[in-house]
């Protein structure tokens, strides 16, 4: 049996990985050659501007602007859903039937009733009876052989793991991590072949956005594929995929146009809770944008401009994919980058922290390291 794993995995190495440089460039092309639907496309636009409303703390702009989105695609994203049932909470107005709407979407999902209709203030909009009552004959959209296929995907890939670390402990050997790569693989595959056979993905037909996190986990465990990813992007151009979760998928597959820059959402978190990302020359964003639109994505200063503003005000998130990547430095790398963020000119990334304050405690801890770093090699 072990054998056949390596002669198995060998294969696999030897036919596809040389022929991953060859997938980014036809898919750079797939990218920028793919027809938008301009009724997603407004839909997005709308809903950027409510994202820019609620930065503003301007919520009945950011209503309007949702329920405008809203118009454009039959089940608006459970992200969208959610921000907008907080505007409406939020507006000097609330409008009942406007939150009856996002619930109805939501139940589509999931088929329950969002859990924060059992506290104030939601319930003083409306009673989580009258919303019982409302929904009691909604169908949900759900598709429980999908589902059930999913979640059997979902329980190999961590039963392997749990068991093989239950009796052999952790890491694992050579034996074992070549069957995990093995079964990571079939499970791989098995995904694809659900997605074609249904012609689509959605949240309604897996059950809530929730429930992509299993879909999620098996491509992490399979970062090095790229097979999944023009599946995936024919369901975002139509519209029931959701294009930022489907940027974060183009960053654990490691895709890069023309294998250089990241196109999605690449934000690492490192040590202390500050957000790390990128930056990039006016050439080389001039492209990324063009890409990032091509796939329904706002402009990367604009992403920039929400990061910032979503790290100080964390009870808003605008679906930022990868924003849980953890990047842990030690103590030189660590404070080298906080430096150089102070030397404007030499940075080579945007940083984000949590406050004005955080920022100053830790650049004063970093020129006390630097200070102490000089003493030590003088001496």
């Amino acid at each position: 049996m072990y054998k056949f794993f390596v002669i198995v995995i060998l294969l696999f190495f030897i036919n596809v990985l040389p022929a991953q440089k060859a997938f980014v460039n036809e898919f750079d092309s797939i990218i920028i050659n793919t027809n938008q639907q301009k009724h997603v496309q407004k839909y997005y636009n709308n809903i950027y501007k409510a994202e820019q409303f609620i930065i503003e703390e301007n919520f009945d702009k950011a209503s309007e602007a949702y329920f405008e989105a809203f118009k454009y695609i039959e089940n608006p994203f459970e992200v969208d859903l959610l921000h907008a049932l907080d505007c409406e909470q939020l507006r000097k107005n609330p409008q009942k039937t406007n939150v009856k709407f996002i619930v109805k979407k939501l139940y589509s999902k999931t088929g329950e009733i969002p859990i924060m209709f059992t506290e104030q203030p939601y319930n003083e909009v409306v009673g989580i009876n009258e919303l019982e009552e409302y929904v009691k004959n909604q169908q949900h959209s759900r598709d429980s052989n999908f589902i059930r296929k999913i979640e059997y995907f979902h329980e190999i890939d961590q039963g392997i793991r749990e068991e093989i670390i239950a009796e052999h402990g952790y890491p694992y050997d050579e034996f074992y991590k070549d069957t995990i790569q093995y079964l990571d693989s079939i499970n791989y595959f098995k995904i694809i072949e659900l997605i074609n056979d249904y012609g689509y993905i959605s949240e309604e037909l897996i059950g809530g956005a929730k429930n992509l996190n299993s879909i999620d986990l098996i491509i992490i465990h399979n970062n090095k594929r790229k097979e999944i990813i023009p599946i995936l992007h024919k369901s975002v151009i139509n519209g029931t995929l959701d294009a930022r979760f489907f940027a974060g998928i183009l960053d654990i597959c490691n895709y890069k146009i023309n294998n250089e820059f990241y196109i999605s959402q690449s934000v690492w978190f490192i040590n202390e809770g500050i957000f790390s990302s990128q930056k990039y020359s006016k050439k080389q964003l001039a492209k990324l944008n063009k890409y990032r639109k091509s796939i329904y994505l706002d402009s990367f200063n604009t992403f920039q401009d929400k990061i910032k503003w979503t790290i100080r005000n964390p009870q808003y998130y605008f679906n930022f994919a990868t924003m849980n990547n953890q990047m842990y430095l030690s103590d030189e790398e660590f404070y080298s980058i906080i430096l150089d963020n102070a030397n404007k000119k030499k940075s080579e990334k945007f940083l984000y922290f949590k406050s004005d304050e955080q920022e100053k405690r830790i650049l004063l801890r970093a020129k006390e390291w630097d200070l102490q770093k000089h003493n030590e090699n003088e001496n």
